[in-house]
């Protein structure tokens, strides 16, 4: 329950996946960081105390695509230590699975995309403005990110980016309005 709070805690959100701000770069360097803290410069993908992400719906396992956990090592015996993603299912309810089992859905979850992050709130958040400009940087997804920070919300990026986000609109183009006449 301790963990989840931890992870519950604090977020880092981007704009893009892709980019050198993006989700892939930071998760990266995150996890780099994550391995040299335990003295190590390799490791597997996905490492006991990282959090992860949920990519793709798994029914028989009833993971689904955004639920978000953590990779933990359990000991079995004497000596076998095994990682598995813990997934949490209520409060102080969790679901455990061998990562090798589920990896292949999974993604580090250092940080995510605000798409992602819709529907969640945290404690603290830290919104990465991409470096260059991106049409999907628009005043909407600006509100969305920082709606999800109860108390703490930084900025880390360009001022001219964020002008760009605060002035671009979304225009959403429908025919819906016709349609229902």
């Amino acid at each position: 329950e301790r963990l989840f709070a931890g992870l519950e805690r604090a977020r880092i959100l981007c704009v893009t996946r892709g980019r050198r701000t993006g989700v892939v770069a930071l998760n990266e360097l995150a996890h780099a960081r994550h391995l040299a803290r335990g003295g190590r410069e390799r490791g597997p993908r996905l490492s006991a105390g990282e959090p992860v992400l949920v990519t793709r719906n798994d029914y028989e396992r009833g993971l689904y695509n955004g639920d978000q956990g953590l990779v933990v090592l359990v000991r079995e015996g004497h000596e076998a230590v095994r990682r598995v993603a813990v997934f949490r299912r209520g409060e102080g309810d969790f679901v455990a699975f061998p990562v090798e089992t589920v990896e292949a859905r999974l993604e580090l979850a250092y940080a995510v995309t605000v798409h992602k992050a819709q529907g969640s709130e945290h404690d603290r958040v830290a919104v990465v403005l991409p470096d260059e400009p991106v049409p999907l940087l628009t005043r909407e997804l600006l509100y969305t990110a920082v709606t999800r920070a109860r108390k703490h919300v930084v900025l880390f990026g360009d001022e001219a980016r964020l002008r760009e986000g605060v002035e671009r609109r979304v225009d959403r183009q429908s025919a819906l309005g016709a349609k229902l006449r």
